[in-house]
């Protein structure tokens, strides 16, 4: 008897433990094969045979699943289905923020695995996640790729934001500059299969001031600064190739905001009138033009500044410094008919061409001003003394012509009455700057009748009238005079006019001679 009752207790230990051995090998069994199906371990309870489901499953296929499962393990009497499904979400939103080194998320996610594949996307791109999103059912095929397109402008951006309904993507931010925001814009040219862009909201800071300039250097037009846009960049280019056609153009111009509405036909003015010089840059501020460079003939330095007065409206001429071209030999004419003065030739500058217009009107009052003078360089040191200084010659002669190469001045024409060639050219000759010479060929006006009268009077004053041939005639003809008398008074123009059969130096000389033997008379 002693000896059974040892043995009646061990029975009742092995009556005890069993159930709870079956139970715990139940769960185990159970809990790894729901597992397949999503569920965890601690989803599972067991009451003797009887299985409970709970926890959470993402469709109802896997809640299926997980109670077919969990029914056919061997030993499992009865499964009771407490697995919930996540609510279901129309439409279907996901959405991303950035600010600085933080990422968060919102929105609704379909299932573990695709939560941890947008999380584990958005840590490649800032140290700091928040993961604020929540499970619901309707998300179609491919979502987590979807999240992870819209996730991928962040990247380049500073501060941003891209969100997902269904199958639309949206995003906005602003880029810290081009290379940034072409960086974030280029990711949304390939988006997954399905996916389509409903908005880019992604910008750039204006640029201010907006600048481009197109520089020529005979053979090659490099153009940088920025652009608005790809088709005004094609604009640009084209009006590049138009306007310098067969030279090499470098397109390093840049995408930037803030354009004004008239950039590209403000840009092809610059270009046009860059085109006309054989080298120089234009360039835009803004609205403000600038201009420089060398023309490389008249008409290259003509169509630039033509081009320059036909801008666009919106646009400012704010400089130009267009280099005229050098000639050699530099020449300049005046030619004066009595009623209009006809300019030609070159002057240096715009500001010569006034004075020179100026001292024209000076020397020919109420003359007509015909003005053909072209700007270039090469004009000698003193060329704008010495052509006011020819011009007010104009003033004592009835017609005449003025004319400059390089450092020789040359004046002719016809003498007014009572002028004198002689005193002309003393005149101008003493404003000439050193290192200019002079030739002159003045005519005095003809004369008919041809006549030179001395007067003597009793008071023996003689007094001289009519005309001499030249200067020296004259100075003898008025020696001779007041030799024959007491005083002179009187003058002799300059004329021509004097009948070849008359000397006219004996004729004076005799005349007057006999005239000095009188006490008064007249020869």
């Amino acid at each position: 008897m002693s000896g059974l009752i040892p043995l009646f207790l061990l029975f009742l230990v092995a009556a005890v433990l069993k159930p709870h051995e079956i139970r715990e090998d139940l769960t185990s069994r159970a809990a790894t094969a729901v597992a397949a199906a999503g569920l965890s371990k601690n989803a599972i309870s067991v009451a003797g045979r009887d299985v409970t489901l709970r926890g959470m499953a993402f469709s109802a296929e896997d809640q299926a699943k997980a109670v077919a499962i969990a029914d056919a393990v061997d030993g499992v009497r009865l499964v009771t289905n407490g697995v919930e499904l996540p609510g279901e979400s129309k439409p279907y939103t996901f959405a991303a923020s950035r600010d600085g080194d933080t990422i968060v998320l919102t929105g609704v996610v379909p299932d573990p695995e695709s939560r941890a594949k947008i999380v584990a996307a958005a840590t490649t791109i800032a140290p700091k996640v928040e993961d604020k999103m929540t499970y619901a059912r309707g998300a179609a095929p491919g979502f987590a790729d979807w999240a992870n397109a819209a996730l991928a402008p962040l990247a380049s951006l500073g501060k941003g934001s891209a969100s997902l309904s269904d199958g639309a993507l949206s995003t906005a931010g602003v880029a810290k500059d081009m290379a940034a925001y072409n960086a974030a814009v280029g990711t949304l040219k390939k988006l997954p299969a399905g996916l389509l862009l409903a908005r880019n909201g992604i910008t750039v800071p204006a640029i201010s001031p907006y600048v481009w300039s197109a520089a020529y250097d005979g053979k090659v037009v490099t153009l940088e600064g920025y652009v608005p846009s790809e088709a005004e960049r094609a604009d640009v280019v084209g009006a590049a190739r138009a306007a310098m056609p067969g030279r090499d153009i470098v397109d390093h111009m840049q995408l930037g905001n803030g354009a004004a509405g008239g950039f590209v036909s403000w840009a092809k003015s610059g270009l046009a009138a860059l085109g006309k010089l054989v080298a120089g840059k234009a360039n835009l501020s803004d609205a403000n033009l600038t201009l420089t460079g060398d023309a490389g003939n008249d008409a290259g330095y003509a169509g630039a500044l033509a081009a320059l007065k036909q801008l666009p409206a919106g646009l400012t001429l704010a400089k130009a410094e267009i280099n005229a071209p050098v000639v050699s030999p530099y020449t300049w004419s005046a030619n004066f008919d009595g009623k209009t003065v006809t300019l030609e030739g070159y002057v240096p500058s715009e500001e010569a061409r006034a004075a020179i217009i100026a001292a024209a009107k000076a020397s020919a009052p109420g003359a007509t001003i015909v003005d053909h003078m072209q700007i270039a360089r090469g004009a000698p040191r003193g060329f704008l003394e010495t052509a006011k200084a020819a011009l007010g010659g104009f003033g004592k002669l009835a017609s005449g012509k003025i004319g400059m190469s390089d450092l020789q001045a040359s004046l002719s024409g016809l003498l007014k009455g009572g002028e004198s060639a002689d005193g002309i050219v003393a005149q101008l000759k003493g404003l000439l700057p050193g290192g200019f010479a002079l030739r002159a060929d003045l005519k005095a006006p003809e004369q008919h009748p041809y006549v030179f009268t001395a007067k003597k009077s009793a008071d023996g004053r003689v007094e001289i009238g009519g005309f001499a041939p030249s200067e020296a005639a004259r100075a003898a003809a008025f020696a001779a005079a007041g030799a024959a008398g007491s005083g002179l008074s009187g003058k002799a123009a300059i004329a021509t006019g004097l009948p070849a059969s008359i000397d006219f130096a004996a004729s004076t000389g005799l005349g007057l001679s006999a005239l000095g033997k009188l006490k008064s008379g007249e020869m």
